[in-house]
């Protein structure tokens, strides 16, 4: 009896053991995924991390989606994809260095973050270039965030030895619901590319600082 309670209390350590083992690769497995998705010099997602998120929400359309860290979730009705092109970074570059270059960046990245909900996706494209996926906003809704984005871009300051220039930001979003997605049969890329069409009408055709919706340009 005596060591079959030993056996008992051998295994019932084993098993704690196992739990913290299981709970250590768990808490390496998610922090190597982050920083797999994650953009090292911004931290927001970079173009996969953007990309596995969104496809995550547009295959939840009409279901429910749990907002990070909250308990509360939501249904999941329409969706706006925002596309960024950041100004004159190569000019920043050129001129003032690589370091307020990647400050530009950053800060650009911190405005995006901190303006748009926590249910939302943020990610760095590449470069210049950034993506915002809007949940439950329509046309209207993606404008107001993008005229609200534009405004707090404009505001950034970098480092003091730059005088007289102003950051700012180049635009282009659409907007879609689940119903239309399915009939014009789009997927992500299908939508990043008509968002990237309008902000290329918005910097290149209509100069830069300029928000332009997929739908101007369709019309």
């Amino acid at each position: 009896m005596q060591k079959l309670t030993l056996e008992i209390k051998k295994l019932k350590t084993d098993i704690r053991l196992l739990k913290k083992q299981l709970a250590l690769s768990e808490q390496e497995r998610l922090s190597y995924q982050r920083v797999a998705e994650r953009d090292f010099l911004t931290d927001v997602y970079n173009r996969h991390g953007f990309v596995r998120e969104t496809e995550r929400f547009l295959n939840e359309m009409k279901g429910e989606r749990r907002h990070p860290g909250k308990r509360r979730s939501e249904i999941i009705k329409n969706v706006s994809i925002v596309f960024i092109d950041v100004d004159d970074l190569k000019k920043v570059n050129d001129v003032y260095g690589h370091k307020n270059g990647d400050l530009y960046i950053q800060s650009v990245a911190r405005v995006l973050a901190k303006t748009v909900r926590a249910i939302d996706v943020v990610g760095r494209w590449g470069g210049d270039e950034f993506a915002i996926a809007l949940v439950n906003a329509g046309e209207g809704e993606a404008l107001s965030v993008s005229k609200k984005l534009k405004a707090r871009i404009n505001k950034i300051k970098l480092g003091k030895e730059i005088k007289d220039f102003t950051c700012s930001a180049s635009f282009g979003f659409i907007a879609v619901d689940d119903e239309q997605r399915k009939r014009a049969n789009y997927d992500l890329f299908d939508l990043i590319e008509k968002a990237d069409k309008a902000m290329y009408e918005a910097k290149i055709k209509r100069g830069k600082g300029v928000i332009v919706s997929f739908s101007e340009i369709m019309e």
